[in-house]
């Protein structure tokens, strides 16, 4: 894409920042002093990079296909960082990419075994992708739905003034939020996550999932109903379970 508009500062320069056609509707609207109105286009201004380079740009793109040719029929949706890219279609095929070393994409690297680090890309990108396939995300720089400011408040986020009173704190493991929606996130502030398991009070295991050696995982809880549930959290210094509510 190319942008020419006055007051653009950076003549002839390039960026590599995740830029969506929707976000042009955001960066007019900035450009002329007016608020985007509670993200309802889900638009990601990129003002601030026509004038200075920074680091802030989306951090996801998706873009949901639904395509209708003849007898040749393609659904399903393709979401990307700044490095992978991962594209799941409506048959349950899925491909997953290096951008950084095959930007012409060749080499589905689902067909083998996938490293720690691409692991917990590959989660991360399929969770986002799904929610905002189905509701909002708490997660893209956007304030959308009833969020009292950007990713937080409302319905489905965290409390934008989030004090250890809002959060259960055991020993560095920082749950939110408490009680729970469609996601919850667990961070190590201390040790990297090894693993994390959601059961049920009887013991049944709804979710297991592998921490990668992150210290920030967050899981989909949106089929689970409301209940009590515990999450059993293992790090490279203790196994803990916590208490948390299924809202």
């Amino acid at each position: 894409m190319f942008v020419t508009v006055k007051g653009v500062n950076r003549i002839g320069e390039k960026d590599s920042s995740l830029v969506n056609v929707i976000d042009i509707y955001a960066t007019v609207l900035e450009m002329l002093g007016e608020d985007l109105p509670e993200g309802i286009y889900n638009s990601y201004s990129f003002n601030h990079l026509l004038t200075n380079p920074s680091t802030e740009s989306r951090k996801y793109n998706l873009m949901e296909l639904d395509a209708n040719n003849g007898n040749f029929t393609v659904e399903g949706y393709a979401i990307r960082n700044s490095k992978y890219k991962l594209i799941e279609y409506s048959n349950s095929k899925e491909e997953f990419f290096d951008l950084k070393t095959d930007s012409f994409e060749l080499i589905n690297i689902l067909e083998n075994s996938l490293s720690d680090t691409e692991q917990a890309i590959y989660d991360e990108l399929k969770l986002e992708a799904n929610l905002r396939i189905t509701s909002w995300s708490c997660n893209d720089g956007i304030k959308n739905g009833d969020e009292e400011s950007i990713d937080c408040g409302g319905t489905y986020c965290v409390e934008c003034s989030v004090g250890t009173d809002k959060l259960m704190n055991t020993s560095g493991i920082l749950i939110y939020p408490n009680p729970a929606i469609n996601q919850i996130t667990i961070k190590s502030m201390l040790a990297n996550l090894i693993s994390v398991k959601v059961t049920t009070v009887e013991g049944v295991v709804l979710r297991s999932l592998k921490g990668n050696q992150l210290k920030e995982i967050r899981i989909n809880l949106k089929d689970i109903s409301k209940q009590v549930l515990f999450l059993v959290v293992k790090t490279a210094n203790s196994t803990q379970t916590i208490k948390v509510l299924k809202n």
